[in-house]
């Protein structure tokens, strides 16, 4: 885990709390949505809560033509090549 991709924010309440980057991808499908934040644990000081649908291992960078898909059996990014049939 990159604690880099890690920032504070300051919650309603006035109280700071930590965040961390994770990475978003569709549960049925593994293709990657996109970045996003997660809080930190309200009662649990630097434990976070990552969503079923997120990891915190940032997918590799693709080019033309391929796209990003999580395999959640490996927790691992894989690449694969786009359908351009259209």
């Amino acid at each position: 885990m990159r604690y880099r991709d890690r920032g504070r924010t300051q919650s309603s309440d006035g109280t700071e709390r930590m965040t961390m980057k994770i990475y978003r991808f569709q549960p049925e499908t593994g293709f990657y949505l996109g970045e996003d934040f997660t809080d930190e644990a309200p009662m649990r000081r630097g434990a976070f809560v990552i969503p079923p649908d997120a990891t915190t291992t940032a997918p590799p960078e693709v080019g033309r033509g391929l796209v990003q898909v999580f395999d959640a059996a490996t927790k691992q990014w894989v690449v694969r090549q786009t359908d351009n049939r259209r």
